[in-house]
């Protein structure tokens, strides 16, 4: 899966690049784009975007024209030339093309950034993996009498690894050209870290060609990298027949090409291009007859090989630069040394593979990988890529080539690795840290101040602060002492604050809700209630909403709210990340306020609004990335509202599912500490990669008056409000003070209640009660004359308070007494 920004769904299509017709831009230099669109398109709206399954990287739109620029020039449409960002990676992109007032579209796996054209390189000859099963029926990855998308999967990370400059797919892709299996051969291919240049076969013939095209790409082409001309002809003599006989004639006019690489299905008969005297190209890969052969060496290399379902067989052919031109070192012995099997039976072993000593998932500063080389062959071009965590001074690499860095998020780089891995061998990449860590880690707790008080009933506290270190925090662990105890690990990194199975509350019922159920405090108590993803029609719902009675007229709008808390809110010191599935349209609010709206008109909207356009195919799976600024979220209670639309009365389905996170970037969270009654000790311990260490310690108390007035917090609450009251106040005008009237437990505010001892009647003996509370000492004294001098003496001391009638009886019951009652906080 890749996130794609938010963007208006569009009437708009990206011809070519295509994933089985690449664009090999340099880096920083410019490529063409054909695209398919109404005429009269404002030319500065247009934009364009790279991206990976990490990030985005703006191109700069060079030029727009509009004339027959599409499909071998067959077709009106429009030529943009984009300028690949400095920074963008030579790895293989996504490309997201758009208009302001036209809508977008996403190719996928269909730019390849190069670093130089000039330079040695191999390719991989992938011919006829002619897929007929989606699982293998054979150990070596056959699928039925041919091919399967399991035997594509198994091979795929050894020619990741591998990394050719391309793939060059001679067609047979799909037995048949059987519709239902080219999406499940699409994703397998888009999962070979390399470029794919495809044709079609006879058994893809059989298929629809305006399905290929929109797919796939166009099948007769051709690609100029510098000097080297690359040109690969459909099967059979079709639509592009005139146009490519001529291209391939102006290549021999081009004094800057000096080597042709010619791709084709058949080598003889009526669907086989016989190059004329003159223009004979200087290799021609073939496939179809499922071998690896010479088929003509004289007066050029006619190879072929195949079939890729067997044990993933590719033919590997090695270029080099041979002062202006190019010899291809290895044509002469193919069949040989360089055919490769790259697994083994049932998928295994993978016979290039690597393991990294920890995850690889951008938790951690230094990282090993080991790729091990079973096969007989060196690649020397070989690409790894690390997802590390953000050093502030970057990364060095250790048994390879770093050719690029890049941040993903404000907290992970990616470190991508050029490496030779050696044959019969394994092979060590290690990316650390470039400063050498010499000092601690640099460690505050921002949150709670040194000897904070806090209430008892909340006795919850975060506890959070920053950790930052040149060489890259590994670890923050925390320990508690004193009145509580408790010990673990403190949050980094990404947090999520709904997740994407989160629990909804919606309304499906085709009512007009206005505006009021946007805000914090609607009550949507009354509403139904079910986890993501929501909606109908598409068969991969968690809870299924009602589209309402009649087929025919569907209720055009769906509403849901989800309530989630967060933290203090300087914890969040990068940008909110949202991803969310929406079909067709979307607008989100975040306590109320408008955050986002996508593939929606402009201006105010109701619950009869369509939504701009219908949403089909992969837009219907597709997670769009938004993002909201640091500062959209103080602490405390949050509700996002959706309101999902139609584009139509009579569309068939809805989705909704959406996840909020955000990235901690340098701070840390402790969140499930209890405090205990008490003064407790939280010591926090940071260590960088080098393994030293930072210590700091809260004191924090946890007290029922925090404001220590000897008065309870919640007494005060209860009596006078959020406020309080002083100690040496009297509210009710009695002879007691406010504190006098706490120590009692009596109402401060009610003169007539008053702190009493009564005696109790119909007892022989005297009985004595009194109204008590907790957490207090009572003390009884008696005299048997109030005239006579002399102490009072003790009758009952330091008795415990409970909360109600107390009684304490006096055994002397035949003489006359007389008593007083003390009493003071335990």
């Amino acid at each position: 899966m890749f996130l794609i920004p938010a963007l208006l769904q569009a009437q708009v299509s990206v011809f070519r690049p295509k994933i089985g017709v690449p664009a090999f831009p340099l880096t920083n230099g410019t490529f063409d784009a054909e695209i398919e669109a109404a005429p009269g398109l404002a030319s500065n709206g247009w934009s364009a975007l790279l991206l990976n399954d990490l990030r985005s990287w703006t191109c700069s739109v060079e030029r727009v024209d509009y004339g027959a620029y599409v499909y071998c020039n067959s077709t009106n449409g429009y030529r943009m030339i984009l300028r690949v960002p400095p920074d963008a990676p030579p790895e293989v992109l996504h490309l997201l093309v758009s208009h302001t007032s036209a809508g977008s579209d996403t190719n996928r796996h269909c730019v390849k950034i190069l670093p130089a054209y000039e330079t040695n390189f191999y390719v991989l000859h992938y011919a006829d993996p002619q897929v007929e099963t989606v699982n293998a029926t054979a150990a070596n990855g056959a699928g039925g009498s041919h091919g399967s998308v399991q035997a594509m999967t198994w091979a795929a990370p050894a020619y990741s690894l591998m990394n050719p400059r391309f793939m060059f797919n001679t067609g047979d892709e799909v037995e048949n050209g059987v519709a239902g299996m080219y999406p499940n051969y699409l994703a397998a291919i888009d999962t070979i870290g390399a470029p794919l240049l495809i044709t079609r076969g006879n058994n893809d013939a059989q298929g629809s060609l305006a399905d290929w095209k929109r797919d796939i790409g166009p099948p007769t082409y051709s690609i100029t990298m510098g000097s080297f001309y690359i040109c690969m002809k459909d099967y059979g003599a079709n639509e592009s027949l005139s146009w490519f006989t001529n291209d391939y004639a102006r290549s021999f006019t081009n004094t800057a090409i000096t080597f042709r690489l010619f791709g084709q299905h058949f080598i003889s008969g009526g669907s086989f291009y016989a190059p004329l005297a003159g223009q004979y190209p200087d290799l021609m890969l073939v496939g179809h007859n499922h071998t690896f052969a010479t088929l003509l060496s004289s007066p050029f290399y006619i190879l072929s090989s195949g079939p890729g379902w067997d044990y993933g067989a590719v033919g590997i052919f090695e270029f080099h630069k041979n002062g202006s031109g190019w010899v291809c070192s290895n044509k002469t012995v193919h069949g040989t040394s360089n055919k490769l099997q790259v697994y083994g039976d049932w998928g295994q072993p993978c016979r290039v593979t690597n393991t990294f000593q920890y995850a690889n998932n951008g938790s951690v500063f230094t990282n090993t990988t080991w790729i091990t080389n079973s096969l007989a062959y060196d690649f020397w071009d070989g690409r790894v890529r690390f997802l590390m965590r953000k050093a502030d001074a970057g990364y060095t690499v250790s048994g390879g080539d770093k050719v690029a860095e890049y941040d993903y998020s404000a907290t992970n780089t990616a470190v991508l690795v050029k490496v030779r891995i050696a044959r019969n061998a394994r092979t060590t990449v290690t990316v650390s840290p470039t400063v050498a860590d010499t000092e601690p880690p640099a460690l505050t707790i921002l949150w709670p101040t040194n000897g904070a008080a806090y209430r008892t009933r909340s006795s919850n506290v975060l506890v959070a602060g920053t950790a930052t270190d040149a060489g890259g925090i590994t670890s923050v662990v925390y320990s508690m002492a004193g009145a509580g105890s408790a010990s673990g690990q403190a949050t980094t990194g990404r947090v999520e604050l709904v997740a994407a199975g989160a629990t909804w509350k919606y309304r499906d019922d085709g009512s007009d809700q206005g505006t009021a159920w946007q805000v914090t405090t609607f009550d949507d108590s009354a509403w139904a209630s079910g986890t993501a993803e929501l909606g109908y029609g598409d068969g991969d719902e968690a809870t299924t909403n009602s589209f309402g009675p009649d087929p025919a007229n569907r209720y055009i709008t769906t509403y849901y709210r989800h309530a989630f808390e967060t933290a203090e809110a300087g914890v969040f010191t990068n940008a909110l990340e949202v991803s969310l599935k929406r079909d067709d349209g979307i607008v989100l609010y975040v306590d109320g306020t408008e955050a986002y709206r996508n593939n929606m008109p402009s201006g105010a909207v109701g619950y009869t609004t369509l939504a701009t356009g219908t949403v089909s195919g992969a837009g219907e799976s597709t997670w769009w990335l938004a993002s909201l600024p640091a500062g959209s979220l103080t602490g405390g209670s949050h509700v996002i509202a959706v309101e999902i639309h139609q584009a139509n009365p009579t569309s068939s389905d809805i989705s909704f599912a959406l996840s909020l996170g955000t990235d901690l970037g340098s701070t840390w969270l402790i969140t499930n500490l209890t405090f205990a009654t008490g003064t407790s000790l939280v010591s926090v311990v940071a260590r960088d990669a080098a393994g030293h260490a930072a210590t700091q310690t809260v004191s924090v108390i946890v007290t029922d008056d925090v404001d220590d007035d000897g008065m309870n917090d919640d007494w005060e609450q209860y009596y006078f409000g959020a406020g309080g009251a002083e100690p040496d106040g009297n509210f009710d005008g009695d002879p007691f003070s406010n504190l006098q009237e706490y120590i009692a437990g009596t109402d401060p505010t009610n003169s007539l209640s008053i702190f009493r001892l009564e005696m109790a009647a119909g007892s022989i003996q005297p009985v004595l009660q009194f109204l008590a509370r907790t957490n207090r000492l009572y003390t009884l004294w008696f005299k048997t004359n109030l005239l006579e001098a002399g102490n009072w003496q003790v009758l009952s001391n330091d008795v415990e308070g409970v909360d109600g009638t107390l009684t304490i009886q006096d055994p002397a019951g035949d003489s006359n007494r007389f008593y007083r009652i003390h009493t003071e906080m335990r």
